[in-house]
């Protein structure tokens, strides 16, 4: 079929934040008017991450036993992809399951923000917690609890990781059966931390040729 590029031009978003723009084609004489609107999520200087991309886990993400999840075991929050958590205690012993952002600049009143959703026969027990960008060491920031199969918005104070540091969110079970959770949709007032340190000439010589 054909295919359209659609241009919004200069358009100011005043507030930062996530935002989705719809775009809808009203076709004369169409009998099939749902596959008529296409919708896409933008990240306006904020932090962004639904796992949508062909890379698992994305850039500067750690995944410790987790899956990608899509459509075909459940219903995204946004797109198509999803996160689930998959902690156990077995033969090996307890298998606890934590996911990692990339490091982040986060300042005083940063937040941190996630969809998620427990499942009603898998029961897991879920922490946000912090890890130092430079030691490694771990610090829990708060337990998080939420509706059975029911997507739910978590947004936390993440002031005590103040720094260039990790937000992370550590799964594991309480008792002897797996467990499994759901996430998606991460977002932070905070902004990714690329390098400890610019790169800037203090002095040199120019030669011309």
């Amino acid at each position: 079929g054909d295919s359209m590029t659609v241009v919004i031009g200069q358009y100011d978003f005043a507030t930062s934040g996530v935002y989705q723009i719809e775009a809808t084609l009203l076709a004369v004489g169409d009998v099939n008017s749902d596959n008529d609107m296409y919708l896409a999520t933008t990240a306006i200087n904020t932090f962004y991450e639904s796992f949508e991309g062909t890379q698992f886990p994305p850039e500067h993400w750690s995944i410790v036993f987790g899956t990608l999840e899509n459509t075909n075991f459940g219903n995204p929050v946004e797109g198509d992809k999803f996160y689930g958590a998959q902690p156990d205690q077995n033969f090996f012993g307890t298998v606890s399951d934590t996911i990692y952002s990339p490091r982040l600049e986060i300042e005083a009143g940063d937040t941190y923000s996630f969809y998620i959703k427990s499942s009603g026969f898998l029961e897991a027990n879920n922490e946000v917690v912090w890890k130092d960008g430079v030691t490694g060491d771990v610090t829990v920031i708060q337990a998080v609890t939420a509706p059975i199969n029911t997507w739910t918005l978590i947004t936390l104070d993440i002031s005590a990781a103040q720094g260039n540091n990790h937000i992370g969110i550590t799964s594991v079970v309480p008792g002897s059966a797996p467990g499994y959770t759901e996430f998606d949709l991460f977002t932070s007032t905070a902004n990714v931390h690329l390098y400890d340190q610019d790169l800037e000439i203090k002095n040199g010589d120019i030669y011309y040729l």
